[in-house]
């Protein structure tokens, strides 16, 4: 696809996101350790994850940046991807697990279990346009689903 002046290309676009969820989880943690840093202490799960997920996202918004002026973008473009992935699931999990923690757990399930649901519809999309991306949608969603269960569902439900 070209882009013509003024139009924001896939990569920029990406960037964009990448610099908005960093910008939200920064300041998500300030928030959570002004007003009521015990939470932190409540489970392991959420420290760990909304901490994580800053570097994560820093890393994938570096790889982004560098997309624009390598000789081997494949390289580049698959570790954005997985390092966006695990700070994006680690974000919705962090705000899962606050939900079950302070709200409901049933709530909580619902939220995480919706980003789910979202994720594989838009991937049966994606494949309907792009029928050879079959196998990494099929990767891609079963790492997001397994991040969500392990990392959000379980600890929000209180089993994990």
């Amino acid at each position: 696809m070209k882009v013509t002046p003024g139009q924001v290309s896939r990569s920029e676009f990406r960037l964009l996101i990448n610099i908005s969820l960093f910008s939200a989880c920064i300041g998500a943690l300030f928030f959570i350790l002004t007003l009521r840093p015990d939470i932190l202490s409540s489970t392991l799960f959420l420290p760990t994850q909304i901490s994580l997920a800053v570097p994560f996202i820093l890393s994938s918004l570096f790889s982004r940046a560098r997309l624009g002026f390598t000789r081997k973008p494949e390289i580049w473009k698959g570790f954005a991807f997985a390092t966006f992935l695990i700070g994006y699931t680690f974000i919705i999990n962090s705000l899962g697990i606050l939900l079950g923690l302070f709200v409901d757990p049933r709530v909580a399930m619902l939220f995480l279990m919706t980003n789910i649901a979202l994720a594989v519809m838009y991937s049966i999309l994606e494949v309907r346009e792009h029928p050879a991306e079959i196998g990494s949608r099929i990767f891609k969603d079963l790492a997001f689903i397994l991040l969500v269960l392990f990392g959000g569902l379980l600890p929000a439900l209180g089993i994990w």
